[in-house]
């Protein structure tokens, strides 16, 4: 499970190292972008990290408890980026552009595509170690 949370971890910090060098280098985005990318790969990540766990956790469990975290990960990760997202944007007056709400969908969408398809690795490997074939390395 340490492996998958790092490779979670990585795959959001890397695009967003990338596209926040890239927003800084270019010359028509402004300064609030390195900004609105930090908090919005944070905002994607922290959910997207406890909904893995608790979903890595439930591929061990009968199939009604896997669809309960499933379905309680989605209503988590959402109120909580969109909870917060929301906070930011009318509490503080930096956070109130349409780019931070671009950030924030964006990186929401690729950490759920991210954890989908190491969920989903999890899920093929567990099943070939039930069915007597030894998981790939």
């Amino acid at each position: 499970m340490k492996r998958r949370l790092l490779l979670l971890i990585a795959a959001t910090l890397a695009p967003w190292a990338l596209l926040s060098t890239l927003s800084i280098n270019a010359w028509w985005i402004d300064d609030g972008h390195l900004l609105y990318s930090a908090v919005a790969a944070g905002l994607a990540l922290v959910p997207a990290v406890a909904t893995l766990a608790w979903c890595e956790l439930a591929l061990a469990q009968s199939p009604e408890q896997q669809l309960a975290a499933v379905l309680g990960s989605t209503g988590i990760r959402m109120a909580f980026v969109v909870a917060i997202g929301l906070l930011l944007y009318f509490a503080v007056p930096a956070f109130a552009s349409t780019w931070f709400w671009l950030w924030i969908i964006g990186f929401y969408l690729w950490t759920l595509a991210v954890e989908t398809v190491l969920l989903t690795r999890r899920q093929a490997e567990l099943e070939k170690s039930a069915s007597g074939n030894p998981p790939p390395l």
